[in-house]
């Protein structure tokens, strides 16, 4: 039996008209004068493969805007079908160019299309998980919750393919699949609203995921031990600029996978915004301008995620760009995002305000008002008497305190822990770090392989205070690389690359790390109740990490 996509496909543009597009694009794309397509070329191998197409008008100042809607496409119809936010599917074998057009200005990209006579068969990794992802049913809220949903249950997010697979394909006895009516499986009953269902319709009878899952089914639910994985996505177009508040743009997610090639996965890849003020996005990755600002655009998809930067400019009409006087390297990084955003520099602080800031950021305090006094009557220039006071402050007492403090806070140099003198020795090992200046990679290296005495050796008592490997991990990841490790300690981490597996492996470095009583005087015994009665000799930490 023929396949009936080509027939839906073909009535679908037969009635959508001269133009594929036909959903709210720009209504003024005047002074376009170049159009930028991506991709650059459009292959599809197999009834199941699409590209989301992102079409750029150029204008002569160099500005772009989203005009994907809104252009007309010609030369296709017969091999390619394309919904109204430029969306491509495959109809039969063939290739060709692509023509799309806005206001007499034109561009074509290559075309092709082929395997469409070939019986499809999906990978349960690339091409059945992800479908599961889309409608939701691994989600917190359904079955990837930690005890299921009615007896079914998934990894949160799809971060365990191999325990998703056994739950859907063996357990109660393999109920979920019919291997002699596949169709009938409850597997695709439940989600397209054929039986009852908590979770609602889930899935689409007549759309393409539902087509491929049956086709999965109907190939036995196999589970490939091996194949190419996603190894990385990308968000397209990268760094994007929005004029006007309502503007749109649509973006695009391509996955490269480990053996190299590379696919579009816009329709089941999650796009979102870290600033729903400033921008909002539709299920579709269409993302529309609400103000002025800046925001990022994140991808997620198969545990792999990519951020592209946005800028809103909003109405700068009449903005113009003055050269400030650049002071130093950080002026340079400065000057330009202000440049990208059109906004003017701010003007110099006063003195009186500088005076403040930087005494209570490098000493933890206010100036007094003889130093006030004296910074502000110095005549020298400003530039030379502030990097006077910036270096003068870097050596002072107040500054070294000020930052041994923040440093043990920071470590936890608690004598509830450490025992007074415990704490007194680590205190003054941070404190001549401090005075030294001490680089920050061998701070940390000092502490992350010490061994012997705590007491001989004071940065060993980090290990002291952090006993369990997972928490010790946990501390350390955040101390000093600033990444929180904690969401992947049960499952694959939600918004970030991090795995459990990594978890695991760095809390396995750190569970090297062995502790001993050293030998020596009585020890000391102290009671709070906080902690209760808590001894607290000198420790032997007798292993390092490797």
């Amino acid at each position: 039996m023929k396949s009936i996509f080509p027939m839906v496909a073909v009535l679908a543009i037969w009635l959508c008209g001269p133009s594929l597009f036909a959903e709210g694009g720009r209504s003024d794309a005047k002074g376009v004068v170049s159009l930028d397509v991506v991709p650059s070329e459009i292959v599809l191998d197999g009834r199941f493969a699409y590209v989301q197409l992102v079409v750029q008008g150029r204008t002569a100042d160099g500005m772009a805007t989203d005009v994907t809607r809104a252009v007309d496409a010609t030369g296709a119809a017969q091999h390619l079908a394309i919904d109204a936010k430029g969306l491509v599917r495959p109809l039969v074998d063939g290739e060709g160019e692509l023509g799309l057009s806005i206001n007499s200005v034109d561009v074509s990209i290559p075309y092709r299309v082929s395997g469409m006579g070939e019986e499809p068969a999906p990978r349960f990794r690339t091409d059945v998980m992800p479908i599961l992802s889309r409608a939701g049913c691994n989600t917190g809220s359904c079955h990837g919750s930690a005890d299921g949903q009615n007896g079914f249950r998934l990894s949160l997010r799809g971060y365990d393919a191999v325990f998703d697979h056994g739950s859907l394909t063996d357990d109660l006895g393999a109920r979920r699949f019919d291997r002699v009516a596949p169709e009938r499986s409850l597997f695709l009953a439940k989600p397209a609203g054929r039986v009852p269902h908590v979770g609602g319709q889930a899935l689409d009878p007549g759309s393409h995921d539902y087509a491929l899952l049956l086709a999965w089914t109907k190939q036995n639910a196999p589970f490939e031990s091996d194949g190419p994985r996603v190894a990385s996505i990308e968000v397209l177009p990268k760094d994007l600029a929005l004029q006007d508040v309502g503007d749109r743009q649509q973006v695009a997610v391509w996955a490269t996978m480990s053996d190299g090639s590379r696919r579009d996965v816009s329709a089941h890849a999650f796009v979102e915004t870290s600033d729903i003020e400033t921008v909002e996005i539709d299920a579709r990755g269409l993302v529309t301008a609400t103000r002025r600002g800046e925001a990022a655009i994140l991808a997620r998809y198969e545990g792999q995620y990519a951020a592209s930067r946005l800028l809103v400019m909003g109405d700068r009409e009449g903005w113009t760009w003055t050269d400030p006087p650049v002071h130093n390297a950080i002026d340079t990084h400065v000057y330009a995002k202000l440049k990208a955003i059109r906004s003017e520099a701010a003007d110099l602080c006063s003195d009186a305000e500088f005076a403040r800031r930087v005494y209570l950021d490098l000493a933890g305090v206010i100036p007094t008002a003889r130093e006030t006094r004296q910074f502000l009557e110095d005549t020298r220039g400003t530039q030379v008497k502030r990097k006077e006071l910036i270096e003068r402050l870097l050596g002072s007492p107040d500054f070294v305190d000020y930052w041994t403090n923040k440093w043990c806070d920071l470590l936890q140099v608690n004598s509830k822990f450490l025992g007074t003198e415990g704490a007194r020795l680590f205190h003054d090992w941070v404190r001549s770090s401090v005075v030294s200046n001490a680089p920050y990679d061998g701070f940390v290296r000092e502490i992350l392989t010490a061994s012997g005495s705590t007491h001989a050796n004071p940065p060993a008592n980090f290990f002291k205070v952090h006993r369990e490997p997972d928490l010790a991990m946990e501390t350390t990841t955040q101390l000093f690389l600033g990444i929180r490790f904690n969401c992947n300690k049960c499952h694959d981490h939600p918004f970030e690359r991090w795995t459990q597996r990594n978890h695991w492996q760095m809390a396995g470095l750190l569970a090297q790390v062995a502790r001993a009583d050293a030998p020596g005087p009585e020890e000391e015994m102290i009671s709070d109740g906080a902690v209760g009665d808590v001894k607290f000799p000198d420790t032997d930490v007798v292993a390092e990490p490797a």
